[in-house]
């Protein structure tokens, strides 16, 4: 039984849209394409990216605790959640 809106197949149009958009895959992929060249250049232009590029071992694994630290200050010290607006 389909539902219907002020003589709308609402059930039907939802279908539509979805077939629609399940569609637009070619748009999807070159979207996710520029996204990453923009997300890479971004990263070659950031005031970081040469300290980043050339840290070494011991100094990317010192980068990912103190991040893991930061963030688990930021949800369990500070409560500094989106939600919690």
């Amino acid at each position: 039984m389909e539902q219907t809106n002020e003589g709308i197949n609402v059930l039907g149009t939802d279908k539509a849209v979805f077939m629609k958009q399940l569609g637009n895959l070619e748009e999807k992929e070159q979207y996710e394409v520029s996204k990453q060249e923009l997300l890479h250049a971004e990263f070659d232009s950031a005031w970081y990216s040469r300290a980043k590029t050339s840290a070494t071992p011991a100094e990317t694994k010192a980068a990912e605790v103190v991040y893991k630290i930061r963030e688990h200050e930021r949800e369990n010290l500070f409560g500094n959640r989106p939600g919690e607006a």
